[in-house]
């Protein structure tokens, strides 16, 4: 490309913006910032209402006291929250096809009341759904058969994949990602930003990131 031919580039979220400008030494790059509408929710709303509780590093889904499974801390507190909601979603990320089928079983034995858990993935082999039929199948469980969905995802759901209008129903999110801005931020906080009144969510994530 020819140095003198101006290069303009547009994004939602500012990380190629600043990686190019940390990384640049010869190219000039002007940076101009758009202005969010004031009903728009996002990642410096959250934090500014307080609404992120932070996962330590050492976290676990859960721990085996020999064979019984204890189930976290922080998964209790957030099945807990989701019970208050007469309907609504919560999103648990896993790492591994392994840790979220065992989960999944340990979370059959809690008294979630009118409750469902679904496990999706990029493999539709080592999961309930796809990606893409698990999202589509949520607005009918909720808004239909008026169901409490957690939903275990296996590393999925992170930029792109949009929730639409079930953000307005979201409870909970689990953010177990830790090791790079991007992958957390875009990530299942990441799906809750947006146009929504919804200013209810419990989110865990690394809040240092």
């Amino acid at each position: 490309i020819s140095p003198s031919l101006p290069l303009i580039c547009v994004s939602a979220t500012p990380f190629d913006f600043l990686d190019a400008i940390s990384d640049s030494d010869e190219m000039k790059i002007n940076v101009i910032h758009g202005i969010r509408h004031e009903n728009y929710f996002g990642i410096s709303e959250m934090l500014k209402l307080n609404l992120v509780r932070d996962l330590p590093e050492s976290y676990k889904h859960f721990e085996l006291n020999g064979d019984v499974p204890i189930i976290s801390p922080e998964i209790q507190k957030s099945i807990f929250y989701l019970n208050q909601f007469q309907t609504g979603i919560g999103i648990i990320r896993c790492s591994t096809t392994n840790e979220a089928s065992r989960l999944k079983e340990y979370l059959s034995g809690l008294q979630i009341e009118n409750s469902e858990t679904i496990l999706i993935g990029c493999k539709k082999t080592e999961s309930d759904y796809s990606i893409q039929e698990g999202l589509s199948l949520l607005p009918r469980k909720i808004r239909i058969e008026k169901k409490k969905i957690i939903l275990i995802v296996i590393h999925a759901l992170s930029a792109g994949k949009d929730l639409k209008n079930i953000k307005n129903e979201l409870r909970f999110v689990i953010e177990t990602r830790k090791a790079q801005l991007a992958n957390c931020v875009q990530g299942l906080p990441g799906r809750a930003c947006g146009y929504h009144k919804n200013r209810e969510i419990l989110i865990y994530a690394n809040q240092t990131i």
